[in-house]
């Protein structure tokens, strides 16, 4: 049986107040919720894309990236660990990926 799961093929560069986020498939994401500091007791900082486009790459500032509350993300008080991207249809399958943030 073929996975469900797709694992997202991105390259995710940062700066001191953004994310580059690169595509590298030949297929779109669509539908796509993006969390910075996830943990897995509390809910990070959490964004929506509707779309990203097939080997193409966006660029998303951290003040867009708010906790359920309305609190945005402040990135002189804290810094980004991590980004998850959870996609709802990326080729006709769920897509999914991790990336750590290396300072």
């Amino acid at each position: 049986k073929e996975p469900s799961q797709h694992d997202l093929d991105a390259t995710i560069k940062f700066s001191e107040d953004a994310f580059l986020i690169v595509n590298n498939e030949d297929k779109d994401w669509n539908g796509c919720r993006l969390e910075m500091n996830s943990g897995i007791l509390r809910g990070g900082y959490k964004y929506r894309e509707s779309q990203i486009t097939a080997n193409d790459s966006i660029i998303i500032p951290f003040r867009e990236f708010t906790k359920d509350d309305g609190t945005r993300f402040d990135a002189y008080t804290t810094a980004a660990k991590n980004l998850v991207i959870s996609c709802d249809n990326v080729g006709g399958k769920r897509g999914f990926g991790y990336f750590g943030v290396k300072n």
